[in-house]
């Protein structure tokens, strides 16, 4: 990533050799699995990203001509979900903003030992997503910039905080209150001045009420926010940047406003305090949308 223009995480430091202990399986999501480990004595949550196939994040789309490795790398190191993620919280460390998401202590690409340390403890799969899985003829990893001396590219985690879980099909989880969803407005508003964008604002990607998951997250420069990275684009062709930009910021107003009202109706919240006090929009707008 040296070579690509915008801000970057910093590799997690063992202070010596690689050596992780792999405690419990977590769950997953679209991106990736998420383990329990334990690294000199501390306990964090590791996130680790499969190699998804490029229909499956904001890229080459799925035409065959852009099969390659050289068109993946191209836009991987912007939009694959863990660059995305490296380079959102590579801003947040940069600007001092690190309180607006989970704490993050950097990525991790483990080593063949650690790899099937792994694989001896969990039955994961990361070739491909649940949705758009890979197989033996379609190895979505080999793809991947960073192959190693001819061998595939290292499995690739992010490692952050614990936190706690919210038990979202429990019915006692406890309401949003009106402050902490001000706040999300507020913090969601400083991501956007920083940078950062689609936010994939929902209630189970929250973790301790900070932002957790930035998979999806647009940082710029970006090729999507930033047409000088491409100096030969069309006029008509940066028209459709802005607005698709646009389309992208604005989204993640009405994604908070989705969250607002379904804390409403799924946890009982007090309807009228929330939707009059700490909506995005002004509630005319978008109870009608």
């Amino acid at each position: 990533m040296d070579d690509i223009d915008g801000p970057k995480l910093a590799a997690f430091d063992f202070q010596g050799p690689q050596n992780i202990e792999f405690l419990e399986y977590l769950g997953e999501g679209l991106h990736a699995h998420v383990v329990r480990v334990r690294i000199k004595g501390q306990e964090y949550a590791l996130k680790l990203f499969r190699f998804l196939s490029n229909v499956d994040w904001y890229g080459p789309g799925d035409l065959g001509m852009n099969n390659s490795v050289d068109r993946i790398t191209a836009l991987a190191h912007y939009s694959e979900p863990f660059y995305a993620e490296c380079r959102a919280f590579g801003r947040l460390h940069e600007t001092g903003h690190t309180d607006l998401a989970l704490p993050c202590y950097g990525y991790i690409l483990l080593d063949e030992e650690h790899e099937k340390k792994l694989h001896d403890k969990f039955v994961l799969r990361f070739n491909g997503s649940d949705e758009q899985p890979g197989d033996d003829e379609d190895d979505f990893r080999a793809r991947y910039p960073g192959a190693r001396s001819g061998r595939p590219p290292p499995i690739r985690g992010i490692l952050k905080a614990l936190g706690s879980c919210i038990p979202l099909d429990d019915d006692e989880v406890p309401n949003l209150s009106v402050r902490d969803a001000k706040r999300l407005l507020r913090e969601t508003v400083q991501m956007q001045q920083l940078g950062i964008i689609d936010l994939d604002l929902r209630r189970e990607q929250l973790i301790d009420g900070k932002f957790c998951d930035l998979s999806t997250a647009v940082t710029v420069p970006h090729f999507l926010t930033t047409p000088e990275l491409n100096p030969l684009l069309e006029e008509r062709s940066c028209a459709a940047m802005e607005y698709e930009t646009f389309l992208h910021s604005i989204n993640d107003y009405w994604m908070y406003s989705d969250m607002i009202l379904s804390s409403c109706s799924k946890y009982r919240q007090q309807t009228s305090n929330l939707l009059d006090n700490a909506t995005a929009f002004p509630r005319s707008v978008w109870v009608k949308r």
